[in-house]
């Protein structure tokens, strides 16, 4: 009972934390697609890191049963550092689900499936900028590889060199393998499960506009 209180202490937290930071800095302009959650632009002041983690994921092996599937794995996945902590006592406890985020800039991906899901005009006009402006360097160490901070044997985090970027918090893996080829993913390689129970989230970077 005792884990019960903690764990619901802290996703309360960390609802109230999503709350008051979505309202402070994003965008909720875009419409909805079959292959994606709704978009956001987010724009943060505090820096945003790509944490990677290695945690045991738990799930039923068949809906409605005591049996539990169990696999150590690892993953890696955009947060704020302000979360840094709560992160750690979550990874204690086993998880039903695994994320990853894979940040990706690819022209014609934005251009044919994101641009379209935003019908305000500001937030297309950032983007239209980032289309027109970038090249494919632009976005090359978005991830700051260089700057590994470890946690400890099971965690570690890299900084994420952008403070605007298209957040779509959960797509369609499958369709985006088949539209995106892998070799134009930015993510930490060594630390990526995309197996069963796996949840995938986009992180596509934009150019501050002058």
């Amino acid at each position: 009972m005792k884990k019960i209180r903690s764990l619901l202490c802290l996703y309360i937290l960390l609802l109230f934390f999503i709350l008051c930071v979505f309202e402070e800095g994003v965008s909720q302009t875009a419409i909805h697609s079959d292959n994606m959650l709704t978009p956001y632009i987010f724009s943060q002041q505090d820096s945003a890191i790509y944490i990677c983690v290695q945690y045991t994921l738990s799930y039923p092996k068949k809906p409605n049963t005591n049996r539990y599937i169990t696999r150590e794995i690892c993953s890696c996945y955009q947060t704020n550092i302000d979360l840094l902590e709560w992160r750690k006592n979550y990874h204690s406890y086993p998880n039903t689900y695994g994320f990853n985020t894979v940040i990706v800039w690819d022209k014609d991906f934005v251009n044919n499936y994101i641009l379209p899901l935003f019908r305000d005009e500001k937030d297309r006009k950032r983007i239209e900028y980032t289309l027109a402006n970038s090249n494919d360097s632009t976005f090359k160490n978005i991830i700051d590889y260089a700057n590994k901070v470890i946690i400890d044997d099971k965690m570690y985090y890299y900084p994420i060199n952008t403070k605007t970027y298209i957040m779509v918090t959960s797509v369609n893996y499958e369709w985006f393998k088949s539209i995106v080829p892998q070799s134009l993913w930015m993510y930490e390689s060594s630390c990526f499960y995309d197996g069963e129970r796996m949840k995938v989230s986009l992180l596509i970077p934009l150019l501050d506009k002058e």
